[in-house]
């Protein structure tokens, strides 16, 4: 995706990032659950969505202190 962005603009290489960024974790739940492994497929998701939140509220809280210098 990143080689996609150097020859498109910036938004299409970042909406192109956030589509495929979570193909692989896609494709090993597939085969988890396939395989019957339900509780590792459940535990995998919270642990993406615990991580993403964390993630983004960490971001504001810093791009909000760098800006308004609390």
């Amino acid at each position: 995706t990143e080689q996609v962005a150097a020859h498109t603009n910036g938004t299409i290489g970042a909406l192109l990032n956030a589509t495929f960024g979570n193909a692989p974790e896609l494709l090993i739940s597939t085969a988890a659950l396939r395989n019957g492994y339900y509780r590792v497929v459940q535990l995998a998701m919270l642990g993406s969505m615990l991580t993403n939140l964390l993630f983004v509220f960490g971001v504001s809280c810093l791009i909000g202190g760098l800006r308004w210098q609390v």
